[in-house]
């Protein structure tokens, strides 16, 4: 059997699909407790990022950062974080520092990758954060943390502020926020009852047609190698 014509209808197929090449995607939000329908009525203040103070009763703060905790529902590539912060009043324009960490037994783990957000981008609330220059492949049910922090602080003061979600919302994670008194090196038990911050997750997953064409383009280029006798 001569099987030039469907080696040649394989390669048309995978022309520009080498090993490697990405392929057409779609942006989902895997993880989201940020509902601005329930904003108005959230309650629980707000969340201070880059605090200082050495006389503070619940301290002493050396710099604040705040994690939240978020398992996706399906597996992708990050893209995007949605998140309610707000710079501190006429604080100076220190870059808000945002992670993704593993889980380790509850608190933020090893960072799989972090990025640096000008002031300027805040508000518009929610502010959307461009994370997919850091290609951070999230699995679907593991917990992630996603960390806010600044690099230095500001004494009896903060650069950020994130507004926090308690019960009075319905779509909550059920996983209370935590914070660090020491710019995220350790990290303060967890609250007893569900306190979070806003936060929606985005990924990028490959459109179904986009991956059979990426198997084609596998499977063609296997057949036109085994073909040439290589």
């Amino acid at each position: 059997m001569n099987l030039t014509p469907v080696v040649v209808l394989v390669v048309a197929l995978c022309v520009g699909l080498a090993p490697g090449r990405s392929i057409a995607a779609s942006e989902i939000i895997v993880a989201e407790n940020l509902n601005p329908f329930l904003l108005s009525a959230a309650a629980g203040g707000n969340a201070g990022i880059g605090y200082m103070s050495l006389t503070n009763p619940n301290g002493p703060f050396f710099n604040t950062a705040i994690s939240q905790r978020f398992v996706p529902t399906h597996g992708g590539t990050l893209t995007t974080l949605r998140v309610l912060m707000a710079p501190w009043p006429f604080e100076g324009d220190v870059p808000l520092l945002v992670s993704i960490r593993s889980d380790a037994s509850g608190e933020p783990g090893v960072s799989l990758g972090e990025a640096s957000f000008a002031r300027s981008l805040f508000p518009p609330n929610p502010a959307l954060l461009d994370m997919s220059s850091l290609e951070i492949p999230l699995l679907s049910g593991q917990t992630y943390h996603a960390v806010f922090r600044t690099e230095t602080a500001l004494d009896e003061s903060r650069y950020y502020g994130s507004r926090l979600l308690d019960s009075t919302t319905t779509n909550l994670f059920g996983l209370s926020y935590l914070t660090s008194a020491d710019g995220g090196s350790t990290w303060r038990p967890q609250p007893t009852f569900p306190v979070e911050i806003p936060l929606a997750v985005s990924v990028a997953i490959p459109e179904p047609g986009a991956v059979l064409i990426g198997l084609l383009g596998s499977a063609g280029g296997s057949l036109f190698a085994s073909r040439r006798g290589i």
